[in-house]
C-alpha cells in the first residue's frame, strides 16, 4: 500500500511538472513614421511615460529594423513574413496579384485556433479581405469568444507624416503640456530653423498623444485580466515622417523603435536574457515567424524570415532593405547592414532622393522650409544631397558616423567590407528572387498568370 501511495504522488508530481501554460495571447500595438524617440531608448527630448514603464520589466530591442522605408512594403513584409521583393508588392499603391496560395500571420493562426482581430490599417498591397476575423475601427479582442486566445492588432496613425506636417490643435487637445520648440535638437541634414524646431516639437508631441493610446489598451488588458497572459510588441512602421527618414534607405529610415512585453509565466518562450536591452538584430520579415514560434506554430517553408523568440531563435547577421516606386517617385535601391555598416547599392543613381513629385507637394511644412531655405540658397552641402543624384554605392559606419555623413565607398582601407557586404547583397537578391528589376508591368502581367 505505502508503494502504491508513493508512485501516486510521483505520477501526480511529474503531471504537475508537465503542465503547459494555455496559449499565450499576441498584442501588436504599431505606429507610424517615428524613429526611435521613446525614454526608454535614452531620448531625453521625449515624454514617453507608458512605453518606458511597459519596457522596465521588458525588452528594448536597439536594432530593430523596417525591412521598407515606407508604410505599405514594411506591412506587406510584417504581415507575410516574406520580403516585399519576393512577393512583388515593394512598389507603393502596387496593383501586383499575389499568389493565391499565400496565407498570411492570421490566417495561419486562425488554423490554430487563434480569434484574430486588426483595428484598422493593413496597406499590405495586397487584399486584406477574409484574412481576419475582425478587420475594422471595431476590430477588439474583446469580441472573441470566451476562452479564445487572440491576435490584435491595433494600428495609430497618430504619428503619420500627414499629422506631423501640419499643425492640427485637435491632435494634440489631450495633453496638458507640450514640447518646446526652443529646446529641440534638428540633426545637421536638415537645416536649424525656427520652423523645424517648431515641426520637432510637434513631431515629439504627436508621440506623448501615442503613448497615451498604448496606455489606454494595456489598461483595457489589465481590466480584462489579460495582461499576464499577454505578449506585447510596440513598435513604428518606419523612421519619421520627414526628409532623409521616410522613403531613405538610410538607418534614419529604417531603424525603428521596438519594446517587448513578455509576462513571467512565458518567459521561457524568450531566452533572449534578462529584461533590459537587447541589442541582436531583427527585421519585420522576422515578427511573423516569432509569433508562430511563440504560439507553437510551424514556420510554412514560404517564409523567409527567422524567429528571433522560443527555442528556435537566430542570431542575424544581416538586415536587407529596399526601395522602390512609391507613388509616382521611380526609384530603386537595396541594403544590407551588419550591426555596424551599413552598404547601399542605387540601381537609379541619376535620380536624387526628392524628385518633382506629388509625393514630395508642398503641403508638408518639412518640404516647404526645406524648399525656402534652398531657394535662399542657405543649405549646406550636406542638406543639398537631397536634391542631388545619388552615389551608385554608399557605406556608412554606424559606430563612428550615426548621422550616416561620410560615404567611404572608396576609402581604400574599407575596401573588403564593402566587397562583403555587395556579395552578401546580390546573394540575397539572387536567394529571394528579388522583383525589383522587372519592369513593373510586366511582373503585374506575369503575376496575373500565375495567381
Amino acid at each position: 500500500m505505502r508503494n502504491l501511495l508513493i508512485l501516486f504522488f510521483v505520477v501526480i508530481s511529474f503531471s504537475c511538472k508537465q503542465q503547459k501554460h494555455p496559449e499565450p495571447n499576441i498584442l501588436w500595438i504599431s505606429c507610424e513614421d517615428i524613429s526611435p524617440a521613446w525614454g526608454c531608448y535614452g531620448d531625453e527630448q521625449a515624454t514617453t511615460p507608458n512605453i518606458d514603464k511597459l519596457s522596465t520589466d521588458g525588452y528594448i530591442f536597439t536594432q530593430a529594423f523596417s525591412n521598407a522605408p515606407i508604410c505599405a512594403p514594411a506591412r506587406s513584409t510584417l504581415i507575410s513574413g516574406m520580403y516585399a521583393t519576393s512577393l512583388g508588392t515593394q512598389n507603393l499603391r502596387s496593383e501586383i496579384p499575389v499568389s493565391a496560395n499565400l496565407k498570411i500571420l492570421p490566417e495561419l493562426l486562425r488554423e490554430q485556433g487563434y480569434f484574430t482581430t486588426n483595428n484598422a490599417k493593413t496597406d499590405y498591397n495586397f487584399s486584406a479581405e477574409g484574412r481576419w476575423d475582425e478587420n475594422g475601427n471595431e476590430a477588439h479582442w474583446r469580441n472573441r469568444p470566451v476562452g479564445k486566445p487572440f491576435f490584435s492588432v491595433f494600428n495609430f496613425g497618430i504619428t503619420h507624416e500627414g499629422h506631423t506636417n501640419t499643425d492640427n490643435p485637435d491632435d494634440t487637445k489631450s495633453l496638458t503640456s507640450k514640447h518646446s520648440a526652443d529646446v529641440m535638437k534638428v540633426p545637421p541634414y536638415l537645416p536649424d530653423t525656427e520652423e523645424f524646431r517648431s515641426i520637432m516639437a510637434h513631431q515629439y508631441d504627436l508621440i506623448t498623444v501615442f503613448d497615451q493610446e498604448v496606455g489606454k489598451l494595456l489598461n483595457e488588458l489589465k481590466e480584462d485580466g489579460l495582461y499576464e497572459n499577454t505578449i506585447v510588441f510596440v513598435f513604428s512602421d518606419h523612421g519619421y515622417g520627414l526628409p532623409r527618414y521616410k522613403r531613405w534607405l538610410y538607418n534614419t529610415g529604417l531603424q525603428v523603435p521596438f519594446v517587448l512585453h513578455v509576462p513571467e509565466k512565458y518567459k521561457a518562450l524568450a531566452p533572449i536574457g534578462q529584461n533590459g536591452k537587447v541589442d541582436q538584430m531583427v527585421g519585420f520579415v522576422d515578427f511573423a515567424p516569432s509569433v508562430l514560434e511563440l504560439t507553437g506554430n510551424q514556420m510554412p517553408k514560404m517564409m523567409e524570415g527567422q524567429s528571433f523568440l522560443g527555442n528556435s531563435s537566430i542570431n542575424k547577421e544581416l538586415i536587407f532593405g529596399y526601395r522602390d516606386r512609391a507613388d509616382d517617385v521611380y526609384d530603386m535601391s537595396r541594403s544590407a547592414y551588419d550591426g555596424r555598416y551599413l552598404y547601399i547599392r542605387n540601381y537609379m543613381p541619376q535620380r536624387p532622393y526628392i524628385q518633382n513629385a506629388i509625393i514630395f507637394n508642398k503641403g508638408k511644412r518639412s518640404y516647404e522650409e526645406l524648399f525656402r531655405v534652398r531657394e535662399l540658397g542657405e543649405l549646406s552641402d550636406e542638406q543639398m544631397k537631397l536634391f542631388q543624384p545619388k552615389n551608385p554605392e554608399e557605406l556608412y559606419d554606424l559606430v563612428n558616423d550615426p548621422n550616416e555623413l561620410n560615404n567611404l565607398i572608396d576609402d581604400k582601407n574599407h575596401m573588403q567590407i564593402v566587397t562583403r557586404l555587395h556579395e552578401a547583397l546580390k546573394k540575397h537578391v539572387l536567394d529571394t528572387h528579388d522583383t525589383g528589376l522587372l519592369n513593373e508591368g510586366d511582373m503585374m502581367s506575369r503575376a496575373d498568370a500565375v495567381s
